[in-house]
């Protein structure tokens, strides 16, 4: 059985999700940001690398060709962003990569309004990685395929 429905599913949802938070930031729809009252809202950043992420995953369910040149372009995104918000986090620097303009309409106690937070920064710089190395990276079942089929052999 084929892993790509599930793939593309899962793709669909994390591209929802990270849409439905942007738009809630940019709507000024707090319901579309925090998923109960008195949560802390998920912040436009973590809607777009959520986003991203799901769309890396769906292409790459798609076509396993686009797939290879797509993972590293956006895990290198993911990389890349997270890693200056967790630098933000760590010097307190003001890079603007928050996006604190969109998120001061709604007062839910950050002190730095749009700065993700660092375990989060941290998990999305791992999936970035993964994606980064991903077309690197060959399965047990390519192996024995291309072993059947001499593409391994001296």
């Amino acid at each position: 059985m084929s892993r790509a429905p599930v793939r593309i599913l899962l793709s669909l949802a994390l591209i929802g999700f990270g849409v439905t938070v942007m738009l809630g930031w940019i709507l000024r729809m707090p319901l579309l940001t925090r998923w109960q009252p008195g949560w802390v809202p998920v912040v436009f950043g973590t809607g777009l690398c959520c986003a991203l992420a799901g769309a890396a995953l769906g292409v790459m369910a798609i076509s396993r060709k686009q797939g290879r040149r797509v993972a590293p372009v956006v895990g290198s995104a993911l990389l890349g962003y997270c890693a200056l918000n967790l630098f933000e986090h760590l010097t307190g620097a003001r890079l603007g990569i928050d996006l604190a303009f969109l998120h001061e309409w709604l007062d839910y106690g950050n002190t730095r309004p749009g700065l993700m937070a660092p375990n989060t920064s941290l998990g999305f710089m791992l999936v970035g990685t993964q994606l980064l190395l991903m077309p690197a990276v060959r399965s047990h079942s390519q192996s024995e395929a291309e072993l059947l089929r001499g593409e391994n052999a001296g």
